[in-house]
């Protein structure tokens, strides 16, 4: 198995267990790749002291991904969710944010319904969590975003995450698979 793609899920700070236990289930069944494994680190990571940005009251992702990148062996990815609002410095927020060929880090702030006032429901939830770690990893191995039916469309708002399907198109799953 010389090309085994190899996911870390790595939690950060009070993350529930059961939600990363549950997204490396459902990516190891959605993640197109023949060759791929998905474990979850047993211990979350601290939250990084430095990432935190007064002025926005928001957690920069370049603090994560520097983590991340320690945490990354030879082969191995890893995959950061944090229960914290993320942002780049040039948009208001993101879901996640990848390195080609590297890691990536997702939040479930904006992917669950109560951050829009909305009672809880974990089915929702669930889905776009999905749908922004297929997402992320597509750019760590090496997709761009795509104006096809797929995963790879690029999400502004939670309505564009709800609309796109948790799978990538032909054109990107033929680029994806190894």
């Amino acid at each position: 198995m010389a090309n085994t793609k190899e996911i870390l899920l790595i939690g950060f700070g009070d993350l529930a267990k059961e939600v990363l236990c549950q997204l490396s289930h459902d990516i190891q069944e959605n993640l197109p790749i023949r060759r791929s494994r998905v474990n979850v680190k047993q211990e979350n990571l601290e939250i990084p002291s430095s990432a935190f940005d007064s002025s926005r009251q928001q957690y920069s992702t370049n603090a994560f991904l520097s983590m991340l990148h320690d945490q990354s062996y030879k082969k191995k990815h890893a995959l950061g969710v944090v229960a914290k609002d993320l942002f780049v410095p040039s948009l208001n927020f993101v879901f996640g944010v990848a390195q080609r060929g590297g890691s990536a880090v997702i939040s479930t702030v904006r992917l669950e319904p109560q951050f829009y006032g909305k009672s809880p429901d974990k089915e929702p939830f669930r889905v776009r969590l999905l749908k922004e770690a297929i997402h992320e990893l597509g750019h760590v191995f090496g997709l761009s975003h795509c104006d096809n039916f797929c995963v790879m469309r690029f999400s502004n708002s939670l309505p564009e995450t709800d609309a796109k399907p948790p799978t990538f198109c032909q054109d990107c799953q033929s680029k994806i698979i190894d």
